[in-house]
């Protein structure tokens, strides 16, 4: 009994024939190269997004300023989680709403302790 194979390993280039991956299921490697590529965009994406927002954190919390001009936005940064990014976009989009309607009332309110604050000082 003779079997036949449909690569002979001795043949020049491994016998391998033109359409190899055809004959191995039919990946079309062209559609593995984007599903790639789609798959490294999105990560990257969101390990940007993760940095930023880690960058935007740090800031809220050593920049008095910001946290009392933007107090809704810095408590939604100081209570979550930045790596559940899923859930963070309406909160945060929610609170900086929030934050922009009453900026004004915040702005007199921060210029307020800091006139009060300085008056202290003289």
């Amino acid at each position: 009994m003779k079997v036949s194979f449909l690569i002979d390993p001795k043949a020049p280039g491994g016998g391998r024939p033109d359409g190899f991956l055809d004959i191995a299921g039919g990946i079309d490697v062209t559609k593995v190269v984007q599903a790639l590529a789609d798959f490294l965009s999105d990560r990257i994406k969101q390990e940007l997004t993760i940095a930023y927002l880690d960058k935007l954190k740090k800031a809220f919390a050593s920049n008095p300023a910001i946290s009392s001009l933007l107090p809704n936005t810095y408590e939604a940064f100081k209570d979550n989680d930045l790596f559940n990014l899923p859930s963070l976009g309406p909160t945060f989009k929610g609170a900086f709403a929030k934050d922009l309607a009453q900026l004004p009332d915040n702005f007199i309110t921060y210029i307020s302790v800091l006139v009060c604050a300085a008056s202290k000082w003289e």
